[in-house]
């Protein structure tokens, strides 16, 4: 799944905010220095998505606020389906 996401860098909130399906905000209190920003997005994302960060991948925008994040996973868990159910 590859979703759009918009970065607020040097933020005093820190979180994820869904905009749509496929759209989301990442608040981040750290700085764009040395992957501090893109690390922190990627946590955030994964224990978001119930994922590991192995699964989180910035596709594209490395070093812009625009980012393209690609999220390999099967289930989502803002989808997860009740198997106990008949």
């Amino acid at each position: 799944m590859k979703i759009a996401v918009e970065v607020k860098l040097k933020s005093r909130k820190y979180g994820i905010k869904k905009v749509t399906e496929t759209s989301y905000i990442v608040y981040t209190s750290k700085a764009p220095e040395k992957n501090q920003a893109n690390e922190d997005i990627i946590k955030q994302l994964a224990r978001y998505f119930d994922v590991s960060k192995s699964q989180v991948e910035i596709v594209l925008g490395k070093t812009l606020t625009s980012k393209i994040i690609s999220i390999d996973c099967d289930v989502l868990k803002n989808d997860k389906i009740d198997l106990t159910k008949k």
